[in-house]
């Protein structure tokens, strides 16, 4: 693998059964505890070198991403660039359960988009993705912020049920 970022390859796994046969965009590299997003500070692949990847949908990519290893990737010698081929936001991880109560995929991906945009913005918190490591899974927030964050949400969830409504 070449370049590494942006790539697009098929997942060929069996982890994410849902994901095999999807053509997938790696949008970073989970490197120890370290989450390496430029091309520049990725280099060459080593082991133990965890993937973050995203599937293409209806040409798009999801806000969805999943963890992959090297080997569970065909390469499909094509770059991404798609409209969101702007640098990639890391928004969170699928654990394989799949969506609950009847929610749509969009529905999902919405609202993992909002709560990321969230976390970011009002908490500093750059990624709601578990890296299991506590000093990168565990934040200390102010009662400001975390309210700040509450109020953001319910507006959030606010604008998208008049959305639904019109």
């Amino acid at each position: 693998m070449s370049e590494i970022i942006g790539s697009v390859h098929t997942y060929t796994g069996t982890t994410h059964r849902g994901l095999t046969g999807w053509r997938v965009v790696v949008v970073s590299v989970l490197r120890g505890e370290e989450l390496l997003t430029r091309e520049e500070d990725v280099g060459e692949l080593r082991d133990g070198d965890r993937l973050e990847v995203r599937p293409i949908i209806d040409g798009r990519l999801s806000f969805v991403s999943y963890d992959a290893e090297a080997g569970e990737l065909e390469a499909t010698g094509e770059t991404w660039g798609g409209t969101d081929a702007e640098p990639f936001l890391v928004l969170g991880r699928h654990d394989g359960g799949g969506p609950s109560q009847g929610a749509t995929c969009h529905e999902i991906e919405t609202a993992t988009y909002h709560a990321c945009r969230i976390a970011k913005t009002e908490l500093g918190i750059e990624t709601l993705e578990t890296r299991h490591r506590d000093r990168l899974d565990f934040h200390e927030v102010s009662v400001a912020s975390v309210k700040a964050a509450l109020l953001a949400a319910f507006e959030a969830g606010r604008s998208s049920e008049r959305g639904q409504a019109s």
